[in-house]
């Protein structure tokens, strides 16, 4: 039995929100674009899979098939261009801010990704929801949230892929950035035996919102790479979001991590289990997460 992979692209992932007001910080510091640079990163988390029967569950399967089986699909689950169907929890721990000694942040952000056909154009929604559990301040909730609607194109060397990302402020004035934006999303990931890589970028701008608040014009690029071990482990870069402010004329987040995920069988279900760590060179704006932890539970839909 084969599985079924649908060309379908790019995933951009949520990480907590830290568009806090200035009024909500015991230091005041101007974090909202921060936040908005968290709201737009692709997770290769975000997974789904047609998987009607798994190979991996049929003890007639010789051994050899049963682990080739698993290697494929632990390196689907880490490809952002996969035919994905899935839930994402994540927690995003953040123990450390830059210029607020003995501050934290953590959020919790619940991703459904749903993959469909518009015509012969394979597409994949996403709707990603950041509950903000614990900042510098004393507000928690809902932040900005955001959706988009990506089309992947096959090649003979990969995939790559091409759409709109638009930001909605549903995080109101304490935890968002009263901000409407929008903009295009391109990239592309290649294999190489048990190695992936690729490279996507994002931009959003403002068209609608608060006048007073400050604008959201921004540009990331996120570099890809996950080598497939053995076992459904696999080890990677971590979900690295390199920021560039055009307001301010400043790269507001430099990341450097590393991941680790395992691909287990819960039931029938396969499930992603991860965990990152990433470091945040930039140390302007204040505020800004210095070293942050990442873990995530993938549940793939057959």
């Amino acid at each position: 039995m084969k599985f079924k992979f649908q060309s379908i692209l790019i995933t951009l992932v949520l990480l907590p929100c830290l568009a806090i007001s200035n009024k909500s910080l015991a230091n005041p510091v101007n974090i909202d674009k921060l936040g908005l640079t968290k709201n737009l990163i692709i997770s290769e988390n975000d997974i789904s899979i047609e998987i009607p029967n798994p190979k991996n569950n049929d003890p007639t399967l010789p051994e050899q098939d049963t682990k080739q089986v698993q290697e494929s699909l632990s390196q689907s689950t880490n490809d952002p261009t996969a035919s994905l169907k899935a839930l994402v929890i994540g927690d995003w721990y953040t123990p450390s801010l830059h210029g607020l000694n003995g501050k934290d942040f953590n959020s919790v952000v619940i991703r459904p990704v749903i993959p469909f056909k518009l015509g012969n154009l394979n597409n994949i929604f996403r709707a990603t929801f950041p509950i903000v559990t614990n900042t510098p301040g004393p507000v928690t909730g809902l932040a900005d949230s955001t959706i988009f609607d990506l089309v992947v194109f096959n090649e003979p060397w990969g995939r790559w892929g091409i759409g709109p990302v638009m930001l909605i402020p549903t995080g109101g004035g304490l935890l968002g950035s009263e901000k409407w934006a929008l903009g295009p999303a391109i990239g592309f990931t290649a294999k190489a035996d048990r190695l992936l890589w690729g490279i996507f970028n994002q931009n959003v701008f403002s068209f609608a919102g608060n006048s007073k608040r400050p604008d959201a014009n921004l540009s990331i690029l996120q570099p890809l790479v996950n080598y497939t071990i053995t076992g459904g482990w696999s080890i990677g870069t971590s979900e690295m979001a390199i920021t560039y402010d055009w307001e301010s004329g400043k790269w507001v987040s430099l990341p450097l991590g590393i991941k680790l995920t395992k691909l287990v069988m819960l039931g029938k279900f396969p499930t992603q289990l991860g965990l990152q760590y990433e470091y945040n060179f930039a140390k302007d704006p204040i505020g800004g997460p210095e070293h942050t932890i990442r873990f995530t539970l993938s549940l793939v839909f057959p």
